[in-house]
């Protein structure tokens, strides 16, 4: 190749090809903390320092030949924070997931044979709307991995298409929306994870910033904050990497040295996940690391965990799903179907119109009564979702170990299964489940807030050989609750629970982690406590309710409403 001595100077090649070609992390000094942290084998915590840029980093490490152990992504209903969720699934080390809105997950989350959410399928900017095919953690059957870019085409699972390379979008020109035919679906695909942008592709660091439309979002190339990404390794080592900053010590990283840090380690595919203010590590359900220090960790829909094989929970593929709709023998309305109407809204289930009906004292009810044999149920409801319909329209599900009030937000999830937990069902006429009008107004609809009454599927699930058990690792301690109402105006009630005596700290904070009040903070003795919120000074918008004791942390998004 050429070179124009007249425009470049020897000195001045050596140096540009030194800046394009040198890892900025040279410098970075990593220490095993496995052994302080308490960690089982297969399974390793490092620390990173250096000091010019200022950078502290730290990555867990687990052999994914060793059978005892999985990664899993966790979807959680209402917005949590990673420690919380991390506690609640047994989680041994687990990192922020994905992107999300204050409406839900704008990120791909699929657990096992289920899609909770979809990736991001366009973007305006400028007025110009950009389709997108945006980056995904694919997890398989064979737990083999891979990071590839995703569309989807439907809710379902075979409604996910991966293609050989992003959406050739720039920044001033929208590139085709993807067509199905020129992707690939997947074989054996059985959990995986959104996010964006790649970061490294088959050993060669490739940053689809552009193609994934990250232009005019606040992830830009150039700047430095905390950063989250997921590796893997030729060799089946998993790598879960953040970068603190808003410290002496850490500036934060840019999306390139994230990826040379990663492509150091020895990862050959590697993804960014979502960063900032909700880059956050817990190690064996307690917080490890956030950002900027503290205890406020921002609530979020989903996390990457590293959990004990056995937590794995899938649907029996052998046996179909048992699917109830409204216009089947196994429903039956409240007063000969008097207080039900069908919606006018698209998005039901089936052929059968949804039924709504107005919030109330819990007289009008629907009644589904399934025909299961005996063993564990994965239990789903559809709905169609508006902005009149109740957020906390209670479901209310009879199993073989009593009964259990699952209260659910019609507003969002729309024409989509949503999940109502797993119940070990008796196999006789006690099974059912009822959905009522005892549910509070929404601020859209008022007095003329409905409840809805659509489908209800329940999959079995296939029976743990390994180990029969809950997924918790960590026995319960605390339970904070959703705030009811929700959204409100201008006051709402905080109900939790408490297995023990203990020191209670609930503060409120707004979406940046700004400290506003203080709802409690003394002593509380064991059972279940409801203090009360009046949002008195503060505007509509979206607010963080945390609550803190010595044996854990737990955040909620709540939402005021003027």
């Amino acid at each position: 190749m050429m070179f124009n001595v007249t425009r470049y100077s020897f000195y001045s090649f050596i140096l540009l090809f030194l800046f394009v070609h040198t890892p900025a992390f040279t410098q970075m000094v990593w220490t095993d903390i496995s052994t302080e942290q308490k960690l089982p084998k297969g399974i390793k915590l490092f620390s990173g320092r250096q000091t010019s840029p200022a950078m502290v980093a730290y990555y867990a490490e687990i052999d994914l030949k060793r059978k005892e152990y999985i990664v899993h992504p966790y979807f959680s209903e209402s917005f949590r924070s990673t420690s919380a969720i991390a506690s609640e699934k047994g989680a041994i080390i687990a990192v922020n997931g994905g992107y999300f809105s204050s409406s839900g997950s704008t990120s791909a989350i699929v657990e096992p044979n289920e899609v909770k959410a979809n990736n991001i399928a366009a973007l305006t900017r400028s007025g110009v709307v950009f389709p997108v095919t945006r980056s995904f953690f694919a997890i398989n059957s064979d737990q083999s991995l891979s990071i590839d870019w995703i569309y989807h085409f439907s809710n379902a699972m075979d409604g996910i298409i991966k293609f050989a390379n992003p959406t050739p979008n720039t920044t001033t020109t929208p590139a085709p929306a993807p067509v199905r035919q020129n992707g690939t679906s997947y074989d054996k695909l059985l959990m995986g994870l959104g996010g964006g942008p790649t970061l490294i592709k088959n050993g060669v660091i490739r940053i689809t910033h552009d193609e994934e439309v990250f232009f005019g979002s606040g992830i830009d190339w150039t700047n430095t904050r905390a950063r989250t990404a997921v590796g893997f390794t030729d060799d089946q080592r998993l790598i879960l990497l953040i970068v603190e900053e808003g410290t002496t010590s850490s500036s934060g990283a840019t999306l390139q040295q994230v990826a040379e840090l990663m492509l150091a380690l020895g990862v050959k595919q590697a993804m960014n996940l979502d960063g900032g203010g909700s880059t956050t590590m817990a190690v064996k359900g307690s917080l490890f690391s956030r950002p900027q220090g503290g205890t406020f960790q921002r609530p979020m829909p989903s996390i990457l965990a590293i959990v004990p094989s056995d937590s794995l929970k899938v649907a029996d593929l052998g046996s179909e799903p048992v699917i109830i709709d409204t216009e089947m023998k196994e429903v039956s309305f409240s007063n000969n179907g008097q207080g039900w109407s069908s919606t006018a809204n698209d998005g039901y289930y089936g052929s059968s119109i949804a039924r709504i009906a107005l919030i109330g004292d819990g007289s009008t009810y629907v009644t589904y009564k399934p025909n299961l044999e005996p063993g564990r149920y994965q239990v789903y409801g559809w709905w169609v979702a508006s902005s009149n319909r109740a957020p906390n329209t209670p479901y209310t599900l009879y199993h073989s170990k009593g009964q259990t009030v699952q209260r659910v937000n019609q507003q969002l999830n729309n024409a989509r299964w949503v999940s109502l937990g797993t119940y070990d069902f008796s196999g006789n006429s006690t099974d059912s489940l009822r959905i009522s009008n005892n549910a509070s107004a929404s601020s859209a609809g008022g007095s003329q807030t409905y409840i809805v009454a659509d489908a209800i599927r329940f999959v079995k699930m296939a029976t743990n050989t390994s180990n029969d058990r809950d997924v918790d690792l960590k026995p319960f301690q605390f339970s904070l609750k959703q705030n009811y109402p929700n959204p409100f105006n201008p006051s709402t009630h905080i109900e939790f629970q408490l297995k023990e005596a203990q020191m209670v700290n609930i503060k409120v904070y707004d979406v940046t982690g700004r400290h506003l009040r203080t709802l409690i903070s003394q002593p509380m003795t064991a059972g279940t406590h409801r203090i009360s919120f009046e949002a008195k000074g503060l505007a509509t918008g979206a607010y963080i309710y945390q609550m803190q004791t010595p044996t854990g942390v737990e955040s909620k998004l709540m939402t005021l409403v003027r």
